[in-house]
This record gives structure tokens, sequence and C-alpha cells, in this order.
């Protein structure tokens, strides 16, 4: 009887491989898929989102498709089979630009091109290139653009305080209005221009943005400054005091016993010590320092 069981579960498998040979056979030997029909596209900054009929093959893996941009590369994107709309960008221009689109089956086989005409709205490095705004800061400026793609773009940020050149890159994936600050800059003025770039490596030209003068960073006398023990942790412990945390004295820079430190202790306000990496694992919150600068600073 288990003899009769074993060749009968040794036909059931050869059948089920067999089977799984037959179908993997019929997939390499099936024709290409049909091409994509009925195709339209929507304009985006720098490019289009196409739209098409996807055929009815069972064998349908992707849709590729395959175009030159402006940097004057090949291109290829790719959509799954269950998706009837694809993205093409890396367009800097406003011309017009030939999109072939394949449809790919499981074993490789493209169909014939379906090619469809499409013109990019105005690229977004060109819209940041336009909007982007400097404003003065204290010790640097800043920099605020406004983009509606969520693409990666790099800022190239050339400025001078004619004498010396400078550069920063800035990047940003971010969509809507972003901002950036360019520190540690004397208050002195600088001529700015900038160069936008996007992943595609289409750049803009470059175009001045004003000169601008950093407000003065200065050090803030401290002899108003009082320590607000009430809203504070109590940090005192031993010869530490929560008022050396801001006595503006480094601990043991001239001396190891000038005894200016201060230590903080969450065992004595209220819980176990919280270490900053552990604010979102641990209750509660981090520990407060609380101080009273006792005059306006501008």
């Amino acid at each position: 009887m288990k003899m009769i069981k074993f060749i009968y579960s040794l036909f059931a498998l050869t059948v089920v491989l067999s089977m799984t040979a037959c179908n993997e056979d019929a997939v390499d030997d099936a024709p290409a898929p049909a091409a994509v029909t009925n195709l339209s596209f929507e304009k985006t900054n720098g490019g289009a989102i196409i739209t098409y009929k996807l055929p009815e093959d069972k064998n349908l893996l992707f849709v590729r498709a395959k175009y030159t941009n402006s940097q004057n590369q090949e291109v290829s994107k790719v959509a799954s089979r269950y998706n009837n709309k694809l993205e093409v960008d890396g367009f800097i221009d406003l011309n017009q630009h030939t999109i072939q689109l394949y449809s790919v089956g499981r074993n490789g086989k493209e169909s014939i091109a379906a090619s469809i005409n499409i013109t990019p709205d105005t690229s977004y490095i060109e819209l940041i290139k336009k909007n982007l705004k400097f404003e003065p800061i204290v010790g640097g400026v800043r920099a605020k653009w406004y983009t509606p793609s969520d693409k990666t773009v790099f800022i190239y940020v050339d400025y001078s305080d004619g004498t010396k050149q400078f550069q920063r890159i800035l990047s940003s994936s971010q969509k809507d209005t972003v901002e950036a600050n360019i520190r540690g800059l004397d208050s002195i003025p600088y001529n700015f221009s900038i160069t936008v770039e996007d992943f595609s490596h289409n750049k803009t030209v470059k175009v001045e943005k004003g000169s601008y003068k950093p407000l003065p960073e200065f050090k803030i006398d401290k002899k108003s400054w009082k320590f607000l023990t009430n809203f504070s942790a109590n940090g005192t412990s031993g010869d530490g005091k929560s008022e050396n945390f801001i006595d503006d004295i480094i601990d043991t820079e001239g001396s190891a016993a000038d005894n200016s430190y201060f230590i903080v202790n969450r065992s004595n306000n209220g819980g176990s010590l919280m270490f900053f990496s552990d604010l979102t694992v641990q209750s509660g919150k981090p520990l407060m320092m609380v101080v009273d600068m006792g005059k306006e600073v501008m």
C-alpha cells in the first residue's frame, strides 16, 4: 500500500513538473504582445505623463518608453502591466519630442513601437532659476524658492566678497516652498549668482541674484542672564550647579579644579536618565533648562 502511494506521488510530481515545463515553453514561444493604443499625454514641468490602453495579453509584463532627453542621452523608462501611465522627463526645452512605447512580454519580446509626440511644460529648474530669492540672516543668507516638482534639484550658489570667490551647493527633492541657509559669512556685502541643475544634468544659465549683506553675528553678553530654577530641571549635584550652565566658563579649560561644571540627573527629576537618542523610545519629556536673558537682543 505504501509502495502504491509512493508511485502515485511520483506520478503526480512528474505531472506537475511536466505542466510547469510546458507552461515555461509556452511563455518562451509566445509571440510579442500587441502594441499599446489610444496614446495621450499631459504636460509636466520638464516632461509629460503618457496614458495608453494596454493590450489584452496574459504574457504582457511591462511597457517600456524609449526617448532622447535634452542632453542627447538615450533614456528608458518602464511601467508595470498594472498601470496605464508612464512618466517621461529630462527636458529643459519646449520643443516637440518623440516617445516610443513598447509592450514587453514575459519572454522579453517587444511589440512594434507605438509613437507619440509630446511637448513638455517649462522645466522646474527654469522656474526655480527665476523665482529663487535671497535674504540676509544672522551670519549668512537664506535662499527661498518654489518648485512644482518633488524631483531632485541642485542649486549652485556662487558668491564673492569682491576679492574671493566661493560656492555652495544646495540640494532638495521637496515640493512647493523650500528654504536653505548659507552661514558662516561676515557682515559685508556679497554678490550672489545661481545655476540650477536637475538629475538628468540639464543646467540653466547662470543668473545674477543681487548683493546681500549678512546681519552681524556676535557673542551675547550674559551678565543680565538669570537661570529660572522654578521652570528647569534640578541640576545641582555635589559640586555641580545649574547656574554653571550659563556661567560662560568651559570646565577644566584653564584648571581641573575650577568647579564650573553642572550635572542634570533624570532620577532627580521624575524618571530615569534619558539621552537625546532615546527620546522616541522612553516615556516622558526631555529635561528643560530655562534662561531669562534679561533683555531683548536684536
